[in-house]
């Protein structure tokens, strides 16, 4: 029971601490706001260094010891060189044929990258495609009575829908 009454009393806390930072952040951007920045907390973050706020040691914990750390024993510095190579030498840069683009797939590349779409393609055209997002978001599908996500104008999401959802003619499609 006292742990049920710790626990009520470090939420109630808990609740008072974000109430405090809440106000004292409303507070800052109205100062920040006087002075003509319209920033936000963006702004804020860049202009003033992070303070980090001070927590109690058993509430941080919730009376538990704290964990030691798992990574205390990692080293995140370079790794240590091969014993085998030697330390004159200087790297071989391996570029292998499978890793490497080649230039004609470049601009096969750039080809596929088109202009944004911003209509309807009027040749679309299917049976089970009901009505169409004036902003291309969209594709109703007659047969699931749902809407599916679309983006840019672009019908072959819908394409693939039907392909993998509808494999064979809903009853009464035929």
């Amino acid at each position: 029971e006292s742990f049920l009454q710790r626990l009520e009393a470090d939420l109630a806390d808990q609740k008072d601490r974000d109430q405090r930072r809440k106000e004292q952040r409303a507070q800052a951007q109205r100062a920040r706001e006087a002075r003509g920045d319209f920033s936000g907390d963006a702004g804020a973050a860049a202009a003033e260094p992070k303070v980090e706020p001070k927590v109690e040691k058993d509430t941080a914990t919730a009376g538990y010891p704290p964990k030691p750390d798992p990574f205390a024993d990692f080293d995140f510095g370079a790794p240590p060189a091969k014993a085998g190579a030697s330390s004159g030498a200087a790297p071989v840069a391996a570029k292998t044929e499978a890793l490497a683009k080649k230039e004609d797939e470049k601009s096969t590349i750039q080809a596929a990258v088109k202009q944004k779409r911003t209509s309807w393609d009027a040749s679309f055209d299917h049976p089970y495609a009901g009505a169409l997002k004036s902003n291309g978001t969209g594709i109703y599908c007659r047969p699931c009575q749902r809407w599916i996500v679309t983006y840019e104008f672009n019908t072959e999401v819908f394409l693939t829908h039907v392909t993998r959802v509808h494999p064979k003619p809903p009853p009464g499609w035929g």
